[in-house]
């Protein structure tokens, strides 16, 4: 008998929908209480001013473990993050401070997202505190763009609002008022996005793809797995194959179901820019 069966990620802010062989949610909590636990023990150290094993302690929990997190832990750890660096900072510590937020930046640049906006401001307010107003100036100046870029429509007129807001400060010389509002705008944003329940649109999306997915016979399992991001408007990008089934035939039929699925219905109210979907599709014979 032959079962074909779909699962897929919503990476991005870590949720996860699921059916028929997959479950990923338990796994992503018990991932989640481990890296809490880990940064949470970072910040311990720092308490006891041994701040060169809360460096290495922060260090061990990874870039990509880090940003799977599920988004109440996600959000928990960018509150327990912003806490060690203020304990940095007290001392002084500002190139360790600012390396704690650069160590969570993506690689490349058309990868950042809210959390890099973030990210970015902070870095900025620890520039201006280390006296250096220029690089203050500069990295605000990128959370601000890349915020506007991936805030997502819904969210576009009121972070145009704060850009506004921070830059004519910036221009009256309230630099940390305007770093200040800066952050409070990238906050506002990932409040918003975080509060969006994707379950309906991502079992659309699965439902969407099921029924374009065509797989060849064959006389073998096959799994396949596929990524994707999926804009404002339903348009797909950077579509590929993660993990082959092995059989170029099933590869190109996985791609297929997703490229005749498009576009898909414009994503939910509030949402990113963006989202990054991981998708798996199988092919069982029993």
């Amino acid at each position: 008998m032959v079962h074909r069966s779909i699962a897929l990620r919503f990476l991005s802010l870590a949720l996860c929908v699921s059916i028929g062989f997959f479950a990923n949610g338990a796994m992503a909590d018990e991932e989640s209480r481990e890296v809490f636990s880990t940064i949470s023990k970072a910040r311990d150290m720092a308490h006891e001013d041994n701040f060169k094993g809360a460096e290495q302690t922060f260090k061990t929990i990874g870039q990509k473990k880090a940003d799977d997190l599920a988004i109440e832990y996600k959000r928990k750890f960018r509150e327990k993050l912003d806490e060690l660096a203020g304990l940095f900072l007290k001392k002084k510590l500002y190139t360790e401070a600012e390396g704690l937020y650069l160590s969570r930046l993506e690689e490349k640049k058309e990868d950042y997202t809210s959390d890099e906006a973030r990210f970015l401001a902070n870095i900025a307010l620890i520039n201006l505190a280390a006296g250096k107003e220029a690089e203050a100036v500069t990295f605000n100046s990128e959370a601000l763009k890349i915020a506007l870029k991936e805030c997502g429509t819904d969210n576009l007129e009121a972070a145009k609002e704060g850009k506004k807001k921070s830059e004519k400060l910036l221009a009256e010389g309230h630099k940390k008022e305007a770093l200040e509002e800066t952050l409070l705008v990238c906050e506002n944003i990932l409040k918003r996005q975080e509060r969006v329940n994707f379950n309906s649109y991502m079992s659309l999306v699965q439902k969407t793809v099921r029924a374009n997915w065509n797989p060849p016979k064959s006389e073998s399992s096959k799994h396949v797995n596929l990524r994707f991001k999926i804009f404002s408007d339903g348009s797909v990008s950077r579509l590929k194959v993660l993990k082959s089934g092995g059989h170029s035939e099933s590869d190109a039929a996985a791609i297929k179901a997703v490229e005749k699925s498009t576009p898909f219905a414009p994503l939910p109210k509030y949402a990113p820019h963006s989202v990054d979907i991981e998708f798996s599709l199988d092919y069982n014979v029993h």
